[in-house]
């Protein structure tokens, strides 16, 4: 067995950065996202959709800090706003979906803070199917110490912006040749983790039907990290197989190949593979099935996640610099009957660092969600997820339960009030680190799409 060795966890001494670096890397998504409708020609008439809402409330928590001795109460004054925008037109297409929170803790437990949630994508499109530019970001929040509770004081923003260009060349009538480029930011608030990369693809695309598709892909990237702190940059490269297919009532994809990773003069290699396999069982119900193994790194990581995460559910990433072998299970199952939504989830996953041996984890997470429209305007949620998370090298086992109810009422056209209670109780074998906080929340949301 090979001794790894040890690397600092960044989130344990920050590196301050200057507040006007935080906003430019902070605004950079969404300037980025508006700058690309602008910049789309007149001419190809942009048809631009805009919805938004605005959210004000008042929380109370019992234990703010999330600590197991002497907890702090506090009541939390907060405003959010959401927008979305997106278009389309001939030459370009793009979204922007911001949603933003602003949370005064008014008994000074904690300062002020903003949780931030943005995705922006925009494809500029100067040749429609044969060449294409391509830029996307999203900013949300991650835990700089996977061992410490989610606290203002443990949260940090993270964000992953890319562009680069996409061109198509045709080989006959049902095979096309595929390349692309791209540059990448991932930047963190606090931890010392910033990083540019350069990556590259090249696909072999071949319609077996009008319903299949077979590829074939190859690619490479080079991580840089901004600062030197004693763990070299790398190179990740890829090459793999690649089958999709509608099936009755749903969709199949797979992916088979290998990886490798170069990093400090030495060479780690591994499986990639992946499965993804959805059905619609019923007019109301579907399942979903999907399988990954790969190699990655904190930032390709996050720039790969498709969820715009609520309050207080940040990023699952440790923001470290070192790449890692990560597989991952997921089931699904979603049953929608118009006024009554129920979706289950259960997840596995194996995470396992290079270097960082510390933070080797084994995942097992379930979550239960429903959604009842019930009379005069009057609505139910409720929220059950269960996580057991243990880290093999340091030999502890953190358990999380999350329970929240939620009630309101549409009370106009444009207005809806809101209750929840909320339930965050994590059971740990380390020593001090067992925590209870029950938040009960008010909110009044304001939406004239509604």
């Amino acid at each position: 067995m090979v001794t790894r060795p040890m690397i600092k966890l960044s989130g344990r001494e920050p590196k301050v950065k200057p507040l006007g670096e935080k906003l430019r890397r902070l605004l950079c998504v969404p300037v980025l996202s508006l700058a690309g409708y602008c910049l789309a020609p007149v001419s190809s008439a942009l048809a631009v959709d805009v919805e938004y809402e605005l959210r004000a409330g008042v929380s109370y928590s019992d234990n703010v800090g999330r600590v197991n001795i002497d907890e702090e109460d506090q009541v939390i004054a907060t405003a959010g706003v959401l927008l979305e925008v997106s278009g389309e037109s001939r030459l370009s297409e793009g979204s922007l979906s911001l949603d933003v929170d602003y949370l005064e803790y008014l008994d000074d437990a904690f300062d002020s803070e903003v949780l931030p949630r943005i995705r922006g994508q925009f494809t500029y499109k100067p040749m429609p199917g044969r060449v294409h530019w391509v830029t996307d970001g999203r900013v949300s929040q991650a835990r700089n110490n996977p061992f410490d509770a989610s606290t203002p004081q443990t949260r940090e923003d993270v964000g992953k912006v890319s562009t680069g260009p996409q061109i198509i060349f045709p080989i006959g009538n049902r095979t096309r040749l595929q390349a692309q480029s791209r540059l990448s930011a991932t930047f963190y608030e606090d931890s010392d983790a910033d990083s540019d990369s350069i990556s590259g693809g090249l696909s072999l695309i071949r319609a077996i039907s009008p319903n299949r598709g077979a590829s074939l892909n190859a690619s490479g990237e080079r991580v840089e990290f901004d600062s030197d702190q004693g763990l070299s940059d790398f190179e990740r490269y890829s090459l793999y197989l690649q089958f999709t297919s509608e099936i009755s009532r749903g969709s199949l994809s797979a992916q088979i190949g290998a990886n490798e990773v170069h990093a400090d003069g030495q060479t780690f290699d591994g499986t990639l593979a992946s499965l993804s396999l959805d059905r619609q069982i019923s007019p109301r119900s579907s399942i979903g099935l999907s399988i990954n193994q790969s190699f990655t790194d904190a930032g390709n990581f996050f720039g790969g996640l498709e969820s715009v995460f609520r309050p207080g559910r940040e990023s699952s990433i440790v923001p470290v610099r070192d790449p890692f072998e990560t597989r991952l299970v997921t089931a699904s199952y979603n049953y929608d009957k118009g006024r009554v939504n129920l979706t289950a989830t259960v997840s596995a996953s194996d995470d396992d660092y290079e270097s960082a041996s510390s933070f080797d984890s084994r995942r097992l997470q379930g979550t239960l969600s429903t959604r009842v429209e019930l009379a005069s305007a009057w609505s139910s949620r409720l929220l059950l997820r269960y996580e057991d998370r243990d880290f093999q090298t340091v030999e502890r086992i953190d358990e999380y339960l999350t329970a929240a109810f939620s009630v309101g009422k549409q009370i106009s056209r444009t207005v809806f009030l809101g209750f929840e209670y909320r339930l965050e109780d994590r059971a740990s074998d380390a020593n001090g680190q067992d925590y209870t906080e029950n938040r009960y929340t008010l909110q009044l949301r304001f939406s004239p799409r509604r």
